[in-house]
């Protein structure tokens, strides 16, 4: 036994003394690689250029993204083109790692740019298997196929692009706008939700605007759009709606336009009954509701020398007014409120309000202005209140133009011509209406 366990002994001393070459051979091994990885990575470092970059990629062929680099260089770098390289390149990076669509993708585009388009369409729907959730990488395959393939496919893999990603809905809408794609296939390939169809809305709206195309069947679908919006939940605000009366208004349609503004008002729990029935052309006209500006409600001009708001309790029989204070900092020439009214062409109106003043100074009092908002000729003025002066009821017979279908209404002073001209007071507005004539 003890001569058995000396040659035992013995013979394992050359075996451990192998083992320990070996992994020491491993470990000088190892660290070469570590170094020339160094010093790869730090040869494709920006300051070395192309030059660094085509060193590292020697010294480190196992690198992706070395080779990656070089492929997006020889692609799109002036003066570094060269297509056959940059094709190269990347066929290599895919090969290192094909687990990567951003390689995919690039690929895609040199292999595209070199003519060979079955490989590159191959390599784009590589790039879409491995990312799916990509809006941007499914708007790659749907450009690709408009210039390549079916317009069919195209325009149904731009739909998943935008519902993916909806930064893409409006690049979508003009892209195929530009190719006459009727609008039903448009609605068939467009998100379903809430802020997809408000989106589809507003981008076809202003796209008509810019467009400056024939309406037809382009209002005919916004119209269409907008009595579907306003049936989903939650209801639209004032702030998400008020482009769409606005465009009516902009493109030449002032009755559809107030019916746009009566649903979306309604809409937001602002009902005005008068305003509904036609009683009365100026909507919000005892200041009741919130002001809501353009395009059809009250607008106030921001001005550090008044300051106006709405305000409960201190209107007729107590009820809600307009409070405007001029702060006697400048002689002004104030048309800071007013409210674009949609009329009857060819009809006299009654243009009657409620006014109540104190301590307004100078010569030049308020009153109430219509005019013609297309020639912005002055229809009618009301009488000006000026001083202190309890209610005051004014009244005024507005005749429209025969052409005339909007007005705007407005409170106005003009600047004064006396050496302390510089306003101050309050006035106090309610009641106004602007009600038809009886014949």
């Amino acid at each position: 036994v003890q001569v058995k366990t000396g040659r035992a002994g013995l013979g394992d001393a050359p075996v451990g003394l192998l083992l320990r070459a070996l992994l020491l051979a491993a470990m000088v091994l190892s660290g070469w690689q570590v170094l020339k990885r160094g010093q790869a990575l730090d040869l494709a470092s920006p300051r070395y250029g192309i030059a660094g970059l085509e060193q590292a990629a020697e010294r480190d062929a196992s690198n992706s993204r070395t080779q990656f680099l070089l492929g997006m260089v020889r692609r799109d770098l002036p003066g570094a083109e060269d297509l056959d390289a940059a094709v190269r390149h990347f066929n290599l990076a895919v090969g290192l790692n094909p687990f990567s669509w951003r390689y995919r993708l690039e690929q895609s585009r040199a292999l595209e740019l070199a003519g060979s388009l079955p490989e590159s369409e191959e390599a784009l729907n590589e790039a879409v298997r491995l990312n799916p959730r990509s809006g941007a990488y499914r708007w790659r395959l749907a450009n690709f196929q408009l210039r390549h393939g079916s317009q069919e496919e195209a325009i149904e893999e731009m739909g998943v692009a935008i519902t993916l990603d909806p930064a893409l809905q409006g690049a979508a809408l003009g892209l195929v706008l530009k190719l006459e794609v009727d609008f039903e296939q448009i609605d068939s390939i467009w998100p379903t939700d809430r802020s997809g169809r408000l989106r589809l809305l507003q981008r076809l709206c202003a796209w008509l605007v810019e467009s400056q195309s024939e309406e037809g069947a382009g209002l005919a679908y916004a119209r269409d759009l907008w009595a579907e919006v306003l049936e989903l939940e939650p209801p639209l605000t004032m702030s998400e709606g008020r482009f769409y009366p606005q465009f009516l208004l902009d493109r030449g349609h002032p009755a559809a336009a107030r019916e746009a503004w009566l649903q979306l008002t309604e809409g937001n729990a602002m009902t005005d009954a008068e305003f509904e029935s036609g009683r009365n052309a100026v909507w919000n006209a005892d200041f009741e509701h919130t002001l809501q500006g353009r395009p059809l409600g009250w607008t106030l001009v921001r001005s550090d020398h008044v300051r106006a708001r709405q305000v409960k309790g201190e209107g007729l029989d107590g009820s809600a007014a307009l409070r405007v204070e001029f702060l006697g900092r400048e002689n002004l020439s104030f048309t800071g409120l007013s409210q674009t009214l949609v009329v009857e062409p060819g009809t006299d109106y009654r243009l009657s309000a409620h006014l109540r003043s104190e301590g307004i100074t100078t010569d030049e009092g308020l009153f109430l202005e219509a005019l013609d908002k297309t020639s912005r000729r002055v229809l009618v003025s009301t009488e000006p209140v000026a001083g202190t002066e309890n209610w005051r009821a004014v009244s005024e017979v507005v005749q429209v133009p025969n052409e005339g279908e909007l007005l705007v209404l407005r409170l106005r002073r003009r600047p004064s011509r006396m050496l302390d001209s510089k306003i101050r007071g309050k006035i106090w507005i309610d009641r106004i209406s602007l009600e038809p004539v009886e014949p």
